[in-house]
This record gives C-alpha cells, sequence and structure tokens, in this order.
C-alpha cells in the first residue's frame, strides 16, 4: 500500500513539473516576442488573416489583463 502512495507522489510532481514548464515557456515567450513580429511570422508561414488578427488581439491584451490585477 506504502508504495501506491508512493507512485502518486511521483506522478503529482512530474505533472506539477510539467505544468510550470509550460507556464514559464508561455510568460517567456509573450515577454520576449513583439506582436508585430509574431504576426509577421505567422503571415510568412501562410497562415490564415482571421487566426493571425485573433491572435494578435489576444497577444495586445494579455498585458493589460496583467495590469490590471
Amino acid at each position: 500500500m506504502a508504495s501506491g502512495g508512493r507512485v502518486n507522489i511521483i506522478y503529482a510532481l512530474i505533472m506539477v513539473s510539467k505544468w510550470l514548464t509550460l507556464t514559464l515557456s508561455s510568460i517567456a515567450f509573450f515577454v520576449m516576442t513583439k506582436q508585430f513580429e509574431l504576426m509577421g511570422a505567422l503571415r510568412s508561414f501562410r497562415v490564415p488573416e482571421g487566426f493571425i488578427f485573433s491572435l494578435g488581439m489576444g497577444f495586445r491584451f494579455i498585458p493589460i489583463i496583467g495590469i490590471s490585477r
């Protein structure tokens, strides 16, 4: 029975480390990338304009959400 609890703790630590990696890399991406650079790169890959516009608007409002807290 003790080994089952140990497996659950290890699984939880792995899941937390995955979540932290994803969260911190997302924060680093949004801090280091300028909006016009991202939109230009997506246009060069011929991504549909509707998707680029939506992503660009979301990218613009992320700092505003952080400031309002």
